[in-house]
C-alpha cells in the first residue's frame, strides 16, 4: 500500500481528523491534574498501545510547552505508527 501526498494532506487538514484529535485530547485529560509526562504516556498508550520511549516522551513534553494536547494528539493520529500495522 502506498500513500500519496494528497492523501496525507487530506488527513492532516481534515476537519474530521481535527475533531478526532480534540476528542482524543479530552479522553487523555479525563483525569484532571495529570502532569505533562503522564499526559504524554496516556496519549501514547491510547494511540499506540505502548508507552513512549524516553526521547519520544521528552520531545512530546517539549512540544506541549508551545502547543496544545489536541495538537499532539493530531500528530499521533497522523503518524505512520498509527496509520500502518507492522
Amino acid at each position: 500500500m502506498t500513500v500519496t501526498p494528497t492523501q496525507s494532506l487530506a488527513l492532516l487538514n481534515s476537519n474530521l481528523t481535527l475533531g478526532w484529535a480534540k476528542s482524543f485530547a479530552n479522553r487523555v485529560l479525563n483525569d484532571t491534574g495529570l502532569p505533562p509526562e503522564a499526559q504524554v504516556d496516556r496519549a501514547y498508550k491510547f494511540a499506540y498501545g505502548r508507552t513512549p520511549k524516553d526521547d519520544e516522551r521528552q520531545d512530546a513534553v517539549d512540544f506541549l510547552k508551545h502547543q496544545t494536547l489536541a495538537d499532539l494528539c493530531h500528530v499521533l493520529l497522523n503518524s505512520n505508527e498509527f496509520l500502518y500495522v507492522n
